[in-house]
Parts: structure tokens; sequence; C-alpha cells
């Protein structure tokens, strides 16, 4: 029986095992992916795909809603980066472009 922390809605910390703790933020990275539009929902074989830094200077611009999505869950990994998975570093940093 695990025993959370609940003061920070972002890092869950499990004390159930004696002279242990663990933090996790899979409800972070859970709640992210479930506040994504039905549409931006897609999965990748690979974290970083070799076209990632092909750009394309003809694409249109997102509409506002989108923008805000897309700024507002740049801002989440970046966050998540840091604390949690570096290995998306590379991607959240060309992401913030």
């Amino acid at each position: 029986m695990s025993k959370e922390d609940s003061r920070s809605p972002t890092v869950a910390i499990d004390f159930s095992t004696p002279g242990k703790f663990i933090f996790s933020m899979f409800n972070y990275v859970q709640n992210m992916l479930d506040a994504l539009p039905v549409d931006m929902s897609d999965k990748a074989v690979t974290l970083t795909l070799l076209f990632l830094f092909d750009t394309n200077n003809d694409a249109k611009k997102l509409n506002e809603v989108v923008a805000i999505i897309f700024h507002h869950n740049t801002a989440k990994l970046l966050f998540l980066c840091k604390r949690a998975r570096p290995y998306l570093q590379t991607s959240v940093a060309f992401l913030c472009t």
C-alpha cells in the first residue's frame, strides 16, 4: 500500500517501502495526454525521428486555439524533460524554437 504526497500536483512520492521513497510523474504525463485534442493523439516509433529538424517554410500558421495548446504543452514538456525525462530534451528544445 502506497502513501502518496498530495501537496504536489506534478510529483507523487511513494513511501510504501520502509527506508525508501519513489518519485513519480506518471499522473502528470497522463493528465497531459488526456488533455490533448483527439486529433493530436498519435504514436511515434522513436523518440526523435530523423526528420525532426526539417522545417517547411510554406507551412501555414496554427490558429490561435491550437497555438495556445501547443505552447502550453511544450512548456509542460520542458518542465518534464528537465525533471524526469532527459531523453526528451533534444525534441523539446526544437519545439521551443
